[in-house]
């Protein structure tokens, strides 16, 4: 996923801010954790590729499907989290550097 954190401006980095602590994005978070977390994904998964009526090469697809889009999941919902991040600690760096250009 692409990295805006340098390019956020201060209304967008709060934006994203507001996301995170807002109850709809816990609530879309725990509707996410029971689909694709660490049991209900290892369910789907044994469910899928223990039934004996698939093919083994069949069984291999879904699996590497499965974790392809599991993967994918997973980098949007840490995307917020990490550009904040990013933009907070470049904010960070931004005085600091300016500051070495001055000369004493």
């Amino acid at each position: 996923m692409r990295d805006v954190a340098s390019t956020l401006s201060v209304q967008e980095v709060k934006d994203l801010e507001d996301l995170l602590s807002h109850p709809g994005w816990h609530l879309f978070n725990v509707l996410v954790d029971s689909e694709w977390g660490g049991e209900a994904f290892a369910g789907k998964i044994a469910r899928s590729i223990g039934d004996p009526a698939i093919n083994p090469t069949l069984a291999v697809n879904l699996l590497q499907q499965a974790t392809v889009s599991r993967e994918a999941v997973m980098v949007l919902m840490k995307w917020p989290r990490e550009q904040v991040a990013r933009a907070k600690a470049a904010a960070a760096q931004r005085p600091m550097a300016s500051m070495n250009r001055g000369g004493l």
